[in-house]
């Protein structure tokens, strides 16, 4: 059953994350265990929901290996990534968590390949979509970036969406997927990209690690680094953090958050051989507002082939 914990008007707001656990030395079987995080100084509610195995903090649904969550809104450029289905090719959704924007995909009656790097993941996908599984409109498989697809994965594709996925791996790992994924591409189709920018000030941050990381990201960017995010010292880690021991996405805090730059995304793509048709910097509708946030905390890029 699914627990709420709601709080209203409040200049700190924190988040009940109550999970229920396996037996534990001195806890019987069932236990629950409650964990406080703070998400800012302005006055935000919280939810938080357990249902079906699933945890959700104000509808974002963590990941099962707990280093990143299911944001609870499509990606922004879900249209364009659905529009570009040539009618023949399947579309593909990279990094496609719980399945959240393929199930828009169905619903138009289109061919979708659901791929991610957690097998845990992937059968979620199959119970959620059983029906569209066996008629064969919908194929699940294993990919883990920049690696070759699974073998029963096979393209060409129309269009490929990679929404809050690069963040997660480093920028020779970016070029590699991108020339993978031009490989597997039909002439004409598109990829779409969305991913945390360097102006995200992410959840429960310290203040003074985010300041002195924020001018290293920007100084990296204007000095005209092919990848101004990726250094050691600019990864958002469990450090970032002001207390990762109460932080929901423990007992396994992702390990390195590369943070985007515009312009290197589409330096990227194009050296990749895409020709970028779209190119901004915005607000992902399901990042968890954060009056802190310095600039544009998403950036958003559409290549075409």
């Amino acid at each position: 059953a699914a627990r709420r914990s709601t709080s209203e008007g409040a200049t700190k707001i924190s988040l009940a994350f109550v999970r229920r656990s396996k037996r534990k030395e001195g806890g019987p079987v069932g236990s629950r265990r409650i964990v406080r995080m703070v998400v800012g100084s302005e006055t935000l509610g919280s939810q938080v929901d357990e249902q079906d195995g699933l945890v959700k903090v104000n509808g974002l649904t963590l990941t099962k290996n707990r280093k990143g969550v299911e944001l609870a809104t499509y990606s922004p450029l879900v249209e364009q990534w659905i529009a570009s289905y040539d009618g023949v090719h399947p579309i593909v959704d990279i990094g496609a968590a719980y399945g959240m924007n393929v199930g828009l995909a169905l619903e138009k009656g289109i061919r979708v390949v659901a791929l991610d790097c957690d097998h845990r993941h992937l059968d979620e996908i199959r119970k959620k979509f059983k029906k569209e599984v066996e008629s064969g409109q919908l194929q699940v498989g294993y990919a883990c970036l920049p690696e070759e697809f699974s073998n029963e994965i096979k393209g060409p594709f129309s269009s490929v969406l990679l929404s809050e996925v690069v963040h997660f791996l480093h920028g020779w790992e970016i070029e590699k997927s991108l020339e993978l994924l031009w490989k597997n591409m039909v002439p004409g189709g598109h990829i779409a990209i969305n991913a945390a920018s360097g102006d995200l000030h992410f959840w429960d941050m310290d203040e003074e690690y985010f300041e002195s990381w924020h001018a290293k990201f920007v100084e990296r960017e204007a000095a005209g680094e092919t990848w101004p995010g990726d250094d050691e010292g600019l990864f958002i880690t469990a450090k970032a953090i002001r207390d990762p021991s109460k932080h929901p996405m423990q007992p396994a805090l992702f390990e390195m958050l590369h943070c985007q730059s515009l312009h290197a995304l589409e330096s990227a793509l194009e050296r990749a051989g895409f020709e970028v048709v779209l190119g901004k910097t915005g607000t992902h509708p399901g990042y968890i507002p954060n009056p802190k946030t310095i600039g544009e905390p998403g950036v958003f890029v559409v290549g075409k082939k």
